[in-house]
C-alpha cells in the first residue's frame, strides 16, 4: 500500500485552516478588484501531491495556477512554515493572469513563446507586488543583478522559441538554468519597464503586448 500519511496530514492541515484560508481569499480578492475588475472567480483548493511536493516546497508551501479567466487552482501544504503569508501574493499573481487570460492568450500555453511567458509571469508578479510590496517570493532573490544580466544574455536570442520543454526549463530551472530563471528575469524586466512608466495603470499595462513591455524595459535583445 502506498504511504498516504503525509497526504492525510496535508488535507487535515487545510481543513484545520479552512476559515483562515477563506478569509484570506476574500480579503485578497477585494484588494485585487481595487485595480482590476474580474468578478465571479472560482478558486479550487487542494493538497500538494507527491509529484508536486518539491515545487510546492520551493514556492514556500503554495503553488497556484490559472486555468481560465474565471478559474484558479491553489495547491497548499500547511506543513511548510510561512505559507499563510504567501497566500495573498499567490492569489493576486493568478488574479492578474485571469484578467489577462484573453489578452495574453494564456488559454493556449503550448502556443506561447518564451517572451510571452516571461512577460506574462513578470506582469503577474509585479501586480502582486503592487498589492503586497513587503512579501518576498523565492524567485525575487533567485538571481543576483549579475546573474540576471548573464542569464538574459543567454536567453534573449530564444525569445521567439515555442519549445514547451525549453521554456519550462528556463522558467523553473533545469540542468542548464538556475532555479526560477525565467520568473526572476520576467519580474525584473517588467519592473524596469513599469518603473519608467509609472503613470500607466494596472489595467493599461496589463493590456500591453509583451513586445511593447520589452521595448519599454531596460532589457534589450540586441
Amino acid at each position: 500500500m502506498p504511504d498516504t500519511t503525509s497526504l492525510d496530514s496535508i488535507i487535515s492541515g487545510i481543513e484545520t485552516n479552512k476559515v483562515l484560508i477563506e478569509n484570506k481569499i476574500i480579503h485578497t480578492l477585494t484588494d485585487c478588484r481595487g485595480y482590476l475588475k474580474n468578478d465571479s472567480l472560482t478558486i479550487y483548493i487542494g493538497p500538494s501531491n507527491k509529484r508536486m511536493k518539491g515545487i510546492v516546497g520551493d514556492c514556500g508551501g503554495i503553488y497556484s495556477w490559472c486555468i481560465g479567466n474565471k478559474d484558479i487552482i491553489l495547491m497548499i501544504d500547511p506543513q511548510i512554515q510561512g505559507w499563510i503569508g504567501l497566500l495573498p501574493f499567490s492569489i493576486a499573481h493568478q488574479y492578474q493572469h485571469a484578467y489577462s487570460w484573453t489578452k495574453m492568450n494564456l488559454g493556449a500555453l503550448l502556443a506561447m513563446n518564451l517572451m510571452d511567458r516571461i512577460v506574462a509571469e513578470g506582469k503577474a508578479d509585479w501586480y502582486a507586488h503592487v498589492l503586497y510590496p513587503d512579501v518576498k517570493m523565492p524567485w525575487d532573490t533567485a538571481l543576483s543583478d549579475e546573474g540576471l544580466q548573464y542569464q538574459w544574455s543567454r536567453i534573449k536570442a530564444e525569445m521567439r522559441s515555442e519549445d514547451y520543454y525549453q521554456i519550462q526549463g528556463i522558467m523553473f530551472g533545469s540542468d542548464n538554468y538556475p532555479e526560477f530563471t525565467g520568473y526572476s528575469v520576467g519580474f525584473d524586466l517588467v519592473q524596469s519597464a513599469l518603473k519608467k512608466n509609472a503613470a500607466l495603470t494596472p489595467e493599461q499595462w496589463s493590456n500591453e503586448s509583451p513586445a511593447l513591455i520589452l521595448e519599454m524595459s531596460e532589457y534589450k535583445t540586441q
